[in-house]
């Protein structure tokens, strides 16, 4: 619970660049996975987990990022 609350407080001060990166990392899944899954029309899930393994490590070092430079202002 002490997490929680402690990501809330440092995330409180840039919401906005949260909900962008949010959006940014959203969009970009659906623009990796779609052209994976429509390839592979018979195995979609091969697009979706293509997309997943691109994006994800990216997303986590920008939260990464973003989390330690507001905890390093605060």
């Amino acid at each position: 619970m002490a997490a929680l609350k402690e990501s809330f407080h440092l995330v409180k001060k840039c919401f906005f660049k949260v909900l962008l990166y949010y959006i940014l990392f959203y969009l970009l899944y659906i623009a990796l996975g779609t052209p994976i899954a429509v390839v592979l029309w018979e195995n979609s899930w091969i697009g979706e987990a293509a997309a997943g393994a691109l994006v994800i490590p990216v997303e986590a070092f920008y939260y990464y990022k973003l989390y330690r430079k507001t905890a390093d202002h605060t």
